[in-house]
C-alpha cells in the first residue's frame, strides 16, 4: 500500500510539471506572439500573411509538444494502472493461499475422528493423577 501510495505521489509531482510546462507555453510564448501581433496590426497585407504563416508554424510546434506531453501523460497512467494490477493480482494469490491454508487446517481440526476423540475424552471421569497435576 505503502508503495502504491508513493507511486501515486511520484504521478502527481509529474502532473504539476506538465501543467506547469504547459502554463509556460501559454503565458511565455503564446501571449507574447498575441500582443506583438496586435501591436503590427498596421502591417501591409503581405507582411499580415507572412507573419499568419509564421504563427501558424509555431502553434504547429507548441501543438507537437503538447501532444507530447499527453502521450508521457498517458504512459503514467498506463504505468499507474499496471502498478495497481499487480498489486490486485498480489492480493488476491495471497488472499486464495491463506484460504487454501485455513481451508485445510480447518478440516483437520474438525475431522470426525478427532471430534469422536475430544468427546470421549470429555465423557471420561478425570483420573486422580491428572487432578493433582492441575
Amino acid at each position: 500500500k505503502q508503495w502504491y501510495q508513493r507511486r501515486v505521489r511520484e504521478n502527481k509531482k509529474r502532473l504539476l510539471e506538465f501543467i506547469k510546462e504547459l502554463s509556460n507555453l501559454l503565458f511565455y510564448k503564446c501571449l507574447p506572439v498575441m500582443d506583438t501581433f496586435n501591436q503590427r496590426v498596421k502591417m501591409s497585407k503581405d507582411e499580415k500573411l507572412v507573419k499568419i504563416s509564421e504563427l501558424e508554424k509555431e502553434l504547429q510546434t507548441y501543438q507537437k509538444d503538447v501532444i507530447q506531453l499527453q502521450k508521457k501523460v498517458i504512459k503514467l497512467q498506463d504505468e499507474e494502472l499496471s502498478a495497481a494490477k499487480v498489486v490486485a493480482q498480489t492480493v488476491e494469490r495471497e488472499m486464495k493461499s491463506f484460504s487454501s491454508v485455513v481451508s485445510s487446517n480447518c478440516a483437520a481440526a474438525m475431522a470426525p475422528s478427532r471430534l469422536q476423540a475430544v468427546i470421549k475424552r470429555a465423557a471420561e471421569p478425570p483420573k486422580k493423577d491428572e487432578e493433582t497435576d492441575r
